[in-house]
């Protein structure tokens, strides 16, 4: 299974699998009304995790933004961010929560659109991958953000290849926003030593620390008391959401493994990928880098899984038949389980998201 090149069989065709049209089709329109359809159960959980970007918008500019009446409902993203939800604020519950929806799904196929111009599949092609993926869908129903982490990799991969610093730099450092997205990018970055983006990156993370102070109600040390309410918020969220967990770190934790242990595998695991990331190419590389972030992440939960798809995408372009068809099957078949997590009490798509990291490892050691 080559990692470099395109493989003559995937050249101009508009499935590069070996589906039909109809049958992609149609795949692909029930694993996305699998996730989607989630959303008639969102009165039934009170919108999901809508409620804490509420809160946000609603605290946005005061000191209540990180002193929440319950830690369940703490935002423990950077405080800058809620000046985004900010504009929802005098918009209903349900309003601000259908707003944001369709948001997120014009996200997804923005990022769909971006894809295309990467790895140059036909956009519907590329719309029916990411839409299809069910954590995608499954993630906008919810009340949450993850395709727009998503746009905003793809945005920053698609100026890495085309050697432009500020598209490579500026999506990133938007994506700062959620910090266990954007580390491992930027961790990329260092590596390859671009430190024209590196400096505009952290022109962004200073604007951010403005932000989040003018977003606290001027708390110049937010982040200690971010680190507090993170803290505390950990423990609830983890108990809650455990089910949910798909990286090793979290697996770990959840089974009670040592802190020690814990650390020293994620340790492993990124010492293991550091001289691959230096060297493979740009596409790679990112989807590299975001599978690594989220198996090591002590906070990755199913919806973040869209950070998956660019790995995806590599895999079809770089994989021969007939492995890359059963790969891409297998890892979405896997996918649609997201919705059933609670209830199986734990998640398979842990094991398409370990193993593809493991996989990646394994393919490039070997060669």
């Amino acid at each position: 299974m080559g990692l470099d090149a395109l493989p003559v069989d995937n050249v101009a065709r508009p499935i590069p699998l070996r589906l039909g049209s109809g049958r992609f089709r149609l795949y692909a329109t029930g694993f996305a009304l699998l996730g989607g359809v989630q959303i008639l159960h969102a009165g039934q959980f009170a919108f999901w995790d809508w409620g804490t970007f509420a809160r946000a918008a609603a605290d946005a500019g005061t000191a209540d933004l990180l002193r929440p009446k319950s830690v369940q409902d703490a935002f423990t993203y950077l405080p800058g961010a809620a000046w985004l939800l900010a504009p929802l604020r005098h918009a209903s519950y349900a309003l601000g929560f259908g707003i944001n929806a369709g948001l997120m799904l014009a996200a997804a196929v923005a990022a769909a659109f971006v894809a295309n111009r990467i790895f140059a599949f036909s956009r519907w092609f590329c719309v029916a991958m990411i839409l299809g993926w069910v954590p995608t869908t499954y993630a906008l129903v919810i009340g949450q953000n993850s395709p727009l982490g998503l746009l905003l990799v793809l945005l920053s991969l698609l100026g890495f290849t085309r050697g432009a610093p500020l598209l490579t730099a500026l999506p990133l450092a938007l994506l700062l926003y959620k910090p266990t997205f954007a580390i491992p990018l930027i961790g990329l970055l260092v590596l390859r030593r671009r430190g024209r983006e590196l400096l505009i990156v952290a022109l962004g993370g200073a604007s951010w620390y403005l932000l989040s102070v003018a977003a606290t109600g001027g708390d110049w040390a937010w982040p200690r008391t971010l680190a507090g309410l993170e803290h505390a918020f950990f423990a609830l969220d983890f108990a809650h959401n455990r089910a949910k967990a798909i990286g090793i770190t979290t697996l770990l934790i959840r089974a009670g493994a040592p802190s020690v242990l814990v650390a020293s595998i994620a340790m492993l695991l990124v010492a293991a990928s550091v001289p691959l990331l230096a060297r493979v190419p740009g596409p790679e590389a990112y989807a590299a880098a975001c599978l690594l972030g989220l198996v090591v992440s002590p906070h990755a939960w199913t919806y973040d899984a869209v950070l998956v798809l660019p790995m995806i995408f590599v895999t079809v372009t770089s994989v021969r038949e007939p492995d890359r068809t059963w790969l891409v099957s297998v890892a979405y078949t896997v996918a649609a389980t997201t919705i059933f997590a609670q209830e199986i009490g734990f998640a398979p798509l842990a094991i398409v998201v370990i193993g593809a990291l493991a996989g990646w490892l394994f393919a490039r050691y070997k060669r």
